[in-house]
């Protein structure tokens, strides 16, 4: 693996160890967010474990479009969609997040950190 991409892995790891911690119905905005920023920083590990830059952004799709046809997974592209947002918005008052969504978010989150085996 290399540097750059162990470096983005660790803070991955950092942030599954917060997400495990958090109780989903006291904190469904909260585990929104860092699902978010977890499935973010997995997918720039990969830019980096590919030779590339990734963009300063938090698009998820954005992320997964470029290096999707050289990773053989399959990855919700749907579920990237829907918690795209959650990085920006869900920090806000009007925009909640239900503690099904939540909960979706963190299943597929800590599903495609295993996927990804990095």
């Amino acid at each position: 693996m290399k540097k750059q991409t162990r470096a983005w892995v660790l803070r991955v790891e950092e942030d599954l160890y917060v997400l495990s911690l958090l109780e989903l119905e006291r904190a469904p905005n909260h585990a929104a967010v860092l699902c978010q920023q977890i499935l973010g920083k997995l997918l720039k590990a990969i830019w980096w474990e590919l030779g590339l830059t990734p963009p300063m952004t938090h698009d998820l799709i954005e992320l997964w479009d470029t290096v999707n046809a050289q990773v053989r997974l399959e990855i919700d592209e749907v579920m990237l969609a829907v918690i795209t947002p959650c990085g920006t918005t869900a920090r806000y008052p009007k925009r909640l997040v239900s503690i099904e969504d939540a909960t979706k978010a963190a299943v597929f989150c800590l599903d495609t950190a295993v996927k990804l085996k990095l």
